[in-house]
Order: structure tokens, then sequence, then C-alpha cells
């Protein structure tokens, strides 16, 4: 395990869950997840960032403490299941992270953000956390 829910009043204290294929940067490996949290009016997805060490991808080095980017255009807003963006694939250009996502599970958008800006929003963690030890053991027995 890698990162875990936080406290229910956080913006991702409900459930969390993977996005795009992590990004390989000078800094570590650059995790796009999602998060959600219960509101009165139901759900809201939104995208946090997290880095994991360049040499040991188990390490979580730092997380976001606010969600980067949340629903806010229309198309997002509402649809099949409103209030929800979630990361599906995302590329490094130059210095900018260019992120594929579903908005209200009826369209795709994408979004960018500089690289440096989504590493400032960082904050390190303060314990190894769960991700620190040694690497889930692999797999055996599976058809290749």
């Amino acid at each position: 395990m890698l990162l875990e829910t936080r406290p229910p009043v956080w913006w991702d204290g409900a459930k969390i869950g993977a996005g795009a294929p992590p990004i390989e940067t000078d800094a570590g490996w650059l995790l796009l997840y999602h998060g959600v949290k219960l509101a009165p009016s139901g759900p809201i997805y939104r995208v946090g960032v997290a880095l994991l060490d360049r040499d040991r991808p188990w390490v979580v080095l730092g997380r976001s403490h606010e969600w980067v980017f949340g629903p806010e255009a229309p198309y997002e807003r509402i649809g099949d299941v409103p209030n929800v963006v979630f990361p599906c694939g995302a590329f490094l250009r130059d210095d900018e992270v260019w992120m594929y996502y579903g908005a209200g599970d009826t369209t795709i958008g994408l979004a960018t953000a500089r690289l440096a800006d989504l590493l400032a929003t960082l904050e390190p963690s303060a314990e190894p956390g769960p991700g620190a030890g040694a690497p889930n053991p692999p797999v055996t027995g599976l058809p290749r």
C-alpha cells in the first residue's frame, strides 16, 4: 500500500484510487491520483499528487495537502455522475504535465499544469507511512 485515505473531513477522506501511470521526473515518480469526499449533495472527485522515490517507488516522499484539480466547468459538475474529475492518462512535455481526465462520467478533458507548480504542492511525508517498507513480493504462478 502506498497511500491511505485521510480522515473523512479531508478532500480525499472517503476513498482514493489510481489515476494515470506515474510520470518519471528528476525529483521522483509523480503520481496523479483521485480522491473522494462525501458531501451532503453527493461525492466529489478531485485530483491530488504524490511523489515516489525514483529508485524505490514504494517509498512516498510527499503528498499534496490539498487537491490540485477539481470539478469547476459545467461538464465536470453535471453529467451521469456529477462533480467528477478523474485522471486517466498523463505525460510530461517540456516542463508541463498534460493530464487527460474523465469529467462527469460523460466527457474527456485535457488539463495542463507546470511540473514545478505541482511539485510545490507536496508536503514531505512526516513518517515513513505504509509505502516505506519493502515492496510486496512478486506474485507467482500467473500465466505469462
